[in-house]
């Protein structure tokens, strides 16, 4: 039997397709997107990158389809400290003090932390600091407590 890799359509539509069957739309997609945009068709090499990343299951969340977690909380729980990047509420307190409120006064199911940024970049300079912060709130938390952070590609230079 094929491997049959989980994808999404251009609408959003989730589908499982042959691995052959995504490399012919791969081919012919990138092909009609060259001829439009008169401009140089992907190499071999770029349209076998592609397909090596469609094709890993783990590619968007880094687990396999079924194995996610859901988490509610999207950094909510820093928007009672005073400097968040949205403004936040104004409050002289810490990022462990806002997230322990948010936890039991707003009943949370999980809670997250991460560096303002959210990016790998930022916060590799200051890794043991966010440790430690972590750490530290981890113990004072019931609820799963999670750190975020993606890369901003934006940041690096030489990507094209």
């Amino acid at each position: 039997m094929q491997k049959r890799i989980l994808t999404r359509m251009g609408d959003g539509e989730r589908v499982s397709m042959p691995a052959d069957e995504v490399k012919e739309e791969l081919l012919s997609g990138t092909q009609d997107a060259a001829q439009n945009g008169e401009i140089p068709e992907l190499t071999r090499e770029d349209l076998e990158q592609l397909f090596g990343i469609l094709a890993e299951s783990g590619r968007v969340v880094s687990v396999p389809p079924g194995d996610e977690v859901v988490v509610t909380d999207d950094g909510c729980g820093k928007l009672f400290c005073s400097g968040p990047a949205d403004g936040g509420a104004g409050l002289p307190i810490s990022r462990q003090t806002s997230i322990l409120a948010y936890e039991r006064g707003f009943a949370a199911d999980t809670v997250s932390i991460g560096h303002e940024d959210y990016s790998f970049k930022s916060v590799k300079p200051i890794i043991d600091y966010e440790a430690q912060t972590y750490y530290a709130t981890a113990l004072a938390t019931t609820v799963p407590f999670f750190y975020g952070a993606q890369p901003n590609l934006g940041l690096y230079p030489n990507i094209a």
